[in-house]
């Protein structure tokens, strides 16, 4: 009696595990379909119907990456989660970070897409990448409050 129970259990385990490994996969597809390269990108910048880029990094990163794309709104991750209507539905944006992995980036174009803001693409490899291209950069000199507070 209790063998086959045990065999359930364990079966309902594989299926629970595989579905949630299969939910994951598919969050990370449709991400995927919303980075951009540095590249692609710089394009698009030159072009006049231009996407708005957001410098998403938190404050204490700029003591150490103070530059920034030319152009570029600085908006702090957790105030852009905080306050979907900072954005809008209808203006193409490019989002971008420090962090190793992208993890601002990623949280912000997660939540941006949960909340439906479809027009949220990501620069693959942040600023990072960016400037190994050799694109231009800028320096960011505009007082902000230092919230160490990430949000990922």
């Amino acid at each position: 009696m209790l063998v086959p129970l045990l065999i359930a259990f364990a079966a309902l385990f594989v299926v629970f595990a595989a579905l949630r490994g299969r939910r994951r996969a598919d969050r990370r597809r449709e991400m995927m379909q919303h980075f951009i390269s540095a590249e692609a990108l710089h394009q698009l910048l030159s072009m006049s119907d231009k996407p708005t880029v957001l410098d998403i990094r938190v404050p204490l990163d700029f003591l150490a990456h103070t530059e920034m794309i030319p152009g570029a709104t600085r908006i702090a991750p957790n105030e852009m989660i905080a306050n979907p209507k900072m954005i809008s539905k209808k203006i193409e944006y490019v989002l971008y970070c420090t962090c190793p992995g992208e993890a601002s980036s990623e949280a912000v174009l997660s939540a941006a897409l949960r909340m439906g803001f479809y027009k949220v693409k990501m620069l693959t490899g942040g600023i990072e990448a960016w400037k190994q291209k050799g694109f231009p950069v800028e320096p960011y000199n505009r007082p902000f409050h230092l919230d160490a507070q990430r949000k990922s």
